[in-house]
């Protein structure tokens, strides 16, 4: 993406993973929705599996309850659809970031700021891209497009979600379950919060080695007696 950025010479440019397909006019409808607003510095659409459901593609800047949820499950609860009605109930109880997940899963609503968009599809204007500048490479991989979109807000230019528009993403279906995504994946987040929320660091990295001895061990067991 990097190497793209440095080479790229259009009015916008536009992060399209090689996994996304999008139909005739969906990127030609997030470039329009950036010609409206001035201080809209980049939109991005609503990804959705190939069976049409939603991927939460745009959220709130992680916080420390991420962590929990990841590592004891409530994430995925959260995006079940027998449990959205609950969560939508205790809505203001749950927090910014379980709403904000809830609600990139909502096709019903209309365009609407975000802290940040997955990078697998978002388009920007080309000189906005080149005053933010490139994403951190010490991401190996994931929360490299959480960050990016951190440092656009913090220039005052607002993050935009379209809803309206899908673009379908063939996501891997095994990340989850790989050991080596997962230890990525965690990695990254701890860099982000090293990086935005210092103070909360030190304590993020306790909790994460404390839930990969529990996880670890509870592997094992299964592994052993399984």
């Amino acid at each position: 993406t990097n190497l793209g950025l440095a080479r790229a010479r259009g009015r916008v440019v536009c992060w399209l993973n090689p996994h996304c397909v999008a139909a005739p006019g969906r990127l030609a409808g997030l470039v329009e929705h950036l010609d409206t607003a001035e201080r809209v510095g980049a939109v991005g659409p609503r990804l959705v599996y190939p069976d049409g459901r939603g991927q939460p593609s745009a959220q709130a800047f992680p916080g420390p309850i991420r962590v929990l949820y990841h590592f004891i499950g409530l994430r995925a609860l959260a995006g079940a659809a027998w449990m959205r009605p609950v969560w939508r109930r205790v809505g203001r109880m749950a927090g910014p970031m379980t709403r904000s997940y809830l609600d990139s899963l909502d096709s019903s609503s209309g365009p609407r700021s975000v802290d940040w968009l997955s990078g697998a599809c978002l388009a920007v204007r080309a000189r906005v891209a080149s005053e933010v500048g490139p994403l951190d490479e010490g991401y190996f991989m994931y929360c490299e497009d959480t960050d990016w979109c951190h440092r656009l807000r913090a220039l005052n230019y607002d993050v935009r979600y379209l809803p309206g528009f899908n673009v379908i993403h063939h996501v891997g279906a095994s990340r989850a379950s790989n050991p080596e995504a997962v230890y990525h994946y965690y990695r990254s987040l701890l860099r982000y919060f090293l990086k935005y929320r210092s103070a909360q660091g030190p304590w993020i990295r306790l909790f994460m080695l404390m839930g990969f001895i529990s996880r670890g061990l509870g592997w094992e067991v299964a592994r052993t007696f399984g």
